[in-house]
């Protein structure tokens, strides 16, 4: 089911807020596995810290989704028109800073040293700006979703052993 369709369905009172959180925790464990074993390059270079770590991550997005669905009982109103496509896009998106994270904590471990930020045919915010463009030790720049555009941003990030 697609995020539209879910939220759809929410709108329509197909299904309870409850439902519609349940729902959308499945959605995000499926596209953080998803991530992450794109990231690893097949399931099986997956470990056992390399799941603990994507579960981590899903613990962060599952407070802010319990927040959120709080938020919609509190107030279904506010919520039931673009409101809330626009602020379930944004969980959906969290999937692709999680890609990022993964390989960058990959390509760590596989000895890389530096990492650059690479703008990609979107619109930036000033953040992703600012940090664009040059080789920095890995680690240093700020990761995807840390900037003022959050989850929006679709910067990309290059890596290499350092120079000579």
């Amino acid at each position: 089911m697609t995020l539209e369709e879910l939220a759809e369905e929410l709108r329509s009172g197909s299904i309870t807020v409850s439902q519609w959180e349940t729902s959308m925790r499945d959605f995000l464990r499926s596209e953080y596995e998803t991530a992450l074993i794109l990231a690893k390059g097949g399931r099986e270079n997956v470990t056992f810290s390399d799941w603990g770590y994507e579960g981590s991550l899903l613990k962060k997005q599952y407070q802010y989704l319990s927040n959120f669905a709080k938020e919609i009982s509190a107030n279904p109103t506010a919520w039931m028109s673009g409101r809330l496509d626009t602020r379930m896009k944004m969980y959906g998106n969290s999937a692709y800073a999680a890609l990022e994270d993964f390989q960058r904590r990959e390509a760590e471990a596989q000895g890389y040293t530096e990492e650059i930020r690479n703008l990609t045919p979107a619109e930036h915010c000033p953040d992703c700006l600012d940090a664009a463009g040059h080789w920095e030790p890995i680690g240093t720049l700020p990761p995807i979703g840390d900037s003022v555009c959050l989850v929006n941003c679709r910067c990309v990030f290059e890596y290499r052993k350092g120079t000579e």
